[in-house]
């Protein structure tokens, strides 16, 4: 198997809370750690919950994923905890919340392909 190199990495800072979802959409995500921004096809996604977060961070894979959907329908994210996914493809959008208390993610994607190679789609 044979590697390929970075083209893009960027990174975003959200903040969330218990009143509902917060979503970043990735495709406004940078550029900001490299000169170009991340295309559609990620390498891998990296969120950590800050340790000063109150709470823990629930993620789901989706756009606001709105009042049917509980923060513990989600991935759990303890306070300096980190999850990771590798090749994620067409991935879009991340949806936090917590169940008890604010925080702060830190969010890092990388891309072996620009997003003028790999455009997100409208």
């Amino acid at each position: 198997m044979s590697r390929q190199a970075l083209a893009a990495v960027a990174q975003a800072s959200v903040t969330f809370g218990i009143d509902g979802w917060t979503t970043l959409d990735l495709s406004t995500v940078g550029p900001n750690l490299t000169t170009l921004k991340p295309g559609a096809d990620l390498d891998s996604v990296m969120i950590e919950n800050k340790i000063a977060s109150v709470g823990s961070a629930y993620v789901v894979f989706r756009d606001d994923p709105g009042v049917g959907v509980a923060a513990s329908d989600g991935w759990e994210i303890e306070p300096g905890g980190v999850l990771g996914e590798s090749a994620i493809r067409k991935l879009r959008y991340l949806s936090f919340r917590s169940t008890g208390g604010a925080g702060t993610v830190k969010v890092l994607i990388r891309a072996n392909r620009s997003a003028q190679q790999t455009p997100w789609e409208n």
